[in-house]
């Protein structure tokens, strides 16, 4: 068994709150869109400068009665927008053992799905949202 490994974790804060029970999350980052354009008997791509900004969906597994889930209500309720930071670091998961941070700032939130819980774990149910962010920012720390 090896022992001392390097763990890539991640936190996520909203708005200065930490959310617990992070499961997963989808890519993010920019695309950006192609343009045709003819020359000289041929047809090329050429990038069309424009950077679309993905969406972030997050997975939590939650409890119950959750404050992850109390808190994404609260912040669907007040149609805000908020920074939403997550963390890269250790297996301790705590922000000051960051090696990265990505800032998706100015994120606004989408849709609601009711966490469905499992009849074989009815205490535990996977709950995800999306972010839109208005902008994204990617630092290396530490």
């Amino acid at each position: 068994m090896q022992t001392g490994i390097l763990t890539d974790r991640r936190v996520v804060e909203v708005g200065g709150t930490s959310l617990e029970g992070l499961f997963k999350m989808s890519e993010f980052g920019t695309e950006v869109d192609s343009i045709e354009v003819a020359e000289s008997k041929k047809l090329r791509l050429i990038g069309s400068g424009t950077e679309k900004i993905l969406p972030v969906t997050f997975t939590f597994k939650i409890l119950r009665n959750s404050a992850t889930f109390e808190f994404y209500l609260e912040w669907r309720e007040a149609e805000d927008n908020r920074d939403v930071v997550i963390f890269m670091t250790d297996k301790t998961e705590r922000p000051e053992n960051a090696w990265a941070r990505i800032l998706l700032a100015d994120s606004e939130t989408g849709g609601l799905k009711f966490p469905e819980y499992d009849p074989a774990t009815p205490d535990v149910a996977q709950f995800e949202f999306p972010a839109y962010p208005s902008d994204i920012d990617i630092r290396q720390v530490g």
